[in-house]
């Protein structure tokens, strides 16, 4: 039996840290920020924004919502 996972993949540009993210948001504009914001408060999954993925540490992995450019 195998399992896959539809979640979408996130590793940083090193690829030593990885996600799956309920969601990878791109947000064009500040309204659309807001917009993906709301919609998580309103159902709870976390939130984390990563720029260019250059961090070596797990600061940006979530398994919520992942804001990025």
């Amino acid at each position: 039996m195998s399992v896959t996972d539809d979640r979408p993949l996130f590793t940083n540009w090193a690829g030593n840290e990885s996600c799956r993210p309920q969601q990878i948001a791109y947000p064009r504009t500040e309204e659309e920020v807001s917009e993906i914001i709301a919609w998580a408060t309103r159902r709870g999954p976390p939130i984390r924004v990563v720029g260019a993925g250059h961090s070596f540490s797990t600061i940006c992995l979530t398994d919520g919502v992942l804001i990025t450019r």
